[in-house]
């Protein structure tokens, strides 16, 4: 066996009392325990940022090794904390992990390095609204940028650059550098520019003109005030008080004015008071037109080889205020003798009418034969035209045309003295018989005298059955239960008893003799009486076709105004102005016409002055319009009417037929009325002087007939402004001219 090694009993004992020896020192008491070492805190061995430095809107992961802990945080993060962990700070950031165990906590940091993008302090134009052609100061701040780029500059801008721009811009400037890019934006605002404004006269006398002429640059409209509408330059107004006038030059972007003072002296030529009680209803079919039998295919073109559109128009601009469908009269064909009379109508010569009625619902009233003396010839006539007519289209027919002439060495169809109620009764039976077979509502119309004064027993060769000089109650005694209204015809140059006249005539108050109950007037009360309508079934200003340099001048226009608002007043239930050739001087219109492979187109040819008094004669009367009462006081040849229409608005029509006087007119209304819109009818461009013998240039409204060739008026319709003094409206009026006031109710 091995040896051991044997220890002595002292070393023995002394080991064991010294274990005893401690264990009792270090208790403190007789009892004996066991000893646990000190826990160590975490340790961090790495906190890393990866990348460390990113641009803004970029992460970086924080990672990171540690022992010992309990538990892991990291500002920024909830709760325990895992590696890793993406951070997106959007400037730099000082992250802090701290590990945590019994023994204690260990902190650690992380920094992650943000670049930004750059600063743009400000941007700005200056001044941010011009006007076209000039410039603005485009200027910035930055701070960090690499390179600054503005729109509309090549290459690298500096601040400030100058902008032109022509419409308005938004500018995008950008700042660049490593982080990104910066944007902003700034808006210079691009007015349009007046150029010039300028008035043809800054001091005037009431009644004369001021023409304004401007030029704008970058406008999509402009207005003048005063001026309704947007007008085109130059526009010429005729003020009646002093006043500024201010040109608006208007885009997307705003607007740019320029005023101009006018100063105006006053000269008052006519006052006006106009009362409240309504009168004389103006009828909605009033105005109508004439043609000749051997025309009216031309006028109004047939279906199978072209229709007159041209004509539709014109009808329409008659119409276009609120009238019923045209009347229209189509004289008889008046060929004598019997054996020459061999006319007949065709269906392709009534296809016309068919067409024209088909189109625009015009109503007919046509003459047949008696010139001839045969009542089979009248009677032929009268079954074509009643057996080819639309049914409602023919209103009635009239048996003859101007019988009381036809004693006249003229035409000597009859001799004197001609008993006409005779006449007439041999034809009338027959032609309504044949009317009425075919058009069944249809009557007779006449007695289609020509004379005005026929009808109050002025004809020396036409008489009634006691020998006596016809008058139109002999004719209604005799005829008026076979008549669907009563016709006559009237010319200004047969109610002035046979004087001389000049080439004013139209001005002059004896063109307006025919209103009354002497001439065209005294057949309103007879046919009233019998309910039957009273119609001037052809008129015009002098007979014969009318006369070269007084029918086809402006003066023309004021004459059929004063004439029909005369007739209308005075009972007369329509009229019917007649020209159907180029060749009579008082034919408002006619055409052109070109044919190829048998279709025939028209234009329009030309428009005298006169239909422009019927358009603005109609605008006047629109709308169920009634007369108002009027009381005036002139200084020469001032003529007013006022009516009042269905909707309370009130128009004055305002005739200034004076040569040499112009000035101002006030108009005295009922209360209740506002602002007023002047329509005016001048001659703006006369092609001889004095100008109411123009024949061209005529406008209204600012508008013409003088370069259409389709029948619709060209040119950029304006009126001017007025703003009553209480119910008092002042107008200035040139010579020579017409101005239509329209007042709606307030």
């Amino acid at each position: 066996m091995p040896a051991h090694r044997i220890l002595p009993r002292f070393a023995l004992f002394s080991i064991a009392s010294l274990a005893s020896l401690l264990a009792i020192g270090c208790s403190g008491s007789g009892s004996t325990t066991s000893s646990t070492p000190p826990v160590t805190p975490p340790v961090i061995a790495n906190f890393l940022a990866s990348p460390s430095t990113i641009n803004a809107g970029s992460s970086s992961s924080l990672s990171w090794s540690v022992s010992g802990a309990t538990s892991v945080t990291l500002t920024g993060v909830a709760g325990q904390a895992s590696s890793p962990v993406s951070v997106s700070p959007i400037t730099t950031t000082t992250y802090t992990l701290t590990a945590t165990n019994s023994g204690g906590s260990t902190s650690a940091t992380a920094t992650v390095t943000v670049n930004t993008a750059p600063v743009i302090s400000n941007f700005t134009a200056s001044p941010s609204s011009i006007s076209v052609g000039a410039n603005s100061s485009l200027s910035w701040t930055v701070t960090g940028a690499t390179s600054v780029a503005l729109t509309g500059v090549t290459g690298v801008a500096t601040s400030p650059q100058t902008a032109s721009p022509t419409t308005t811009t938004t500018y995008t400037l950008s700042a660049v550098n490593s982080a990104g890019t910066t944007t902003a934006t700034t808006t210079v605002t691009v007015l349009p520019a007046i150029n010039s404004f300028t008035a043809s006269a800054t001091s005037i006398t009431a009644g004369q003109p001021v023409t304004f002429s401007w030029t704008t640059t970058g406008a999509t409209s402009t207005a003048l005030s005063g001026v309704t509408a947007s007008p085109i330059s130059p526009v010429t107004i005729y003020p009646s008080a002093s006043g500024n006038y201010t040109l608006t030059a208007t885009n997307a972007s705003g607007s740019t004015t320029q005023s101009i003072a006018i100063t105006v002296a006053p000269s008052a030529i006519a006052t006006t008071t106009v009362g409240s009680t309504v009168g004389q209803l103006i009828p909605a079919n009033f105005m109508g037109l004439g043609v000749g039998e051997s025309t009216y295919e031309n006028q109004f073109g047939e279906p199978a080889t072209g229709k007159n559109t041209v004509l539709r128009q014109i009808m329409s601009n008659i119409t276009q205020y609120g009238a019923s469908p045209m009347t229209f009269k189509i004289t008889a064909y008046e060929q004598y003798p019997a054996s020459a009379a061999t006319y007949v109508p065709t269906a392709a010569d009534v296809s016309a009418i068919n067409q024209l009625y088909a189109d625009t619902g015009a109503t007919f009233f046509v003459g047949v034969n008696l010139a001839a003396d045969s009542p089979s010839i009248a009677i032929n006539q009268a079954q074509a035209y009643a057996s080819l007519m639309t049914p409602g289209s023919l209103l009635g027919l009239e048996i003859g045309n101007e019988p009381d002439n036809y004693t006249h060495s003229s035409e000597q169809y009859r001799t004197a003295p001609y008993y006409f109620l005779q006449d007439y009764a041999n034809f009338a039976s027959g032609v309504l018989t044949a009317l009425q077979t075919y058009q069944p509502n249809a009557k007779l119309v006449g007695p289609v005298w020509g004379e005005p004064n026929t009808e109050t027993g002025g004809s020396s060769g036409t008489v009634n059955n006691s020998g006596k000089a016809i008058a139109i109650g002999d004719f209604l005694t005799a005829q008026g239960s076979n008549l669907s209204f009563v016709s006559q015809h009237g010319y200004a140059n047969q109610c002035i008893n046979g004087a001389s006249y000049n080439t004013d005539f139209l001005l002059t108050p004896a063109a307006q003799n025919c209103v009354s109950t002497t001439y065209l007037l005294g057949g309103v009360a007879p046919s009233h009486a019998l309910n039957l309508k009273y119609r001037i079934g052809e008129l015009n200003s002098i007979t014969g076709g009318g006369v070269q340099g007084i029918s086809n001048t402006f003066q023309a226009s004021l004459w059929i105004m004063d004439l029909c608002a005369g007739l209308a007043k005075g009972g007369v239930d329509g009229v019917n102005i007649f020209g159907d050739s180029a060749n009579q001087y008082y034919t408002m219109f006619t055409f052109n016409t070109t044919t190829t492979s048998g279709q025939t187109t028209y234009t329009l040819n030309f428009v005298i002055p006169q239909y422009y008094g019927v358009l603005m004669f109609q605008q006047a009367t629109q709308n169920k319009a009634q007369f108002l009462p009027v009381t005036s006081t002139a200084t020469g040849n001032q003529v007013t009417y006022a009516w009042l229409d269905a909707s309370n608005t009130i128009r004055v029509l305002v005739l200034n037929k004076d040569e040499s006087g112009s000035g101002t007119v006030t108009i005295t209304l009922p209360s209740g009325y506002g602002q007023a819109t002047i329509t005016r009818l001048l001659e703006s461009t006369p092609n001889v002087s004095p100008a109411y013998l123009s024949t061209a240039g005529v406008t209204l409204g600012g508008q013409t007939f003088d370069t259409s060739t389709n029948g619709v008026i060209q040119g950029n319709a304006y009126g001017e402004v007025l703003t009553p003094a209480g119910t008092a409206y002042t107008i200035a009026l040139p010579v020579t001219s017409a101005a239509l006031l329209t007042i709606p109710h307030n």
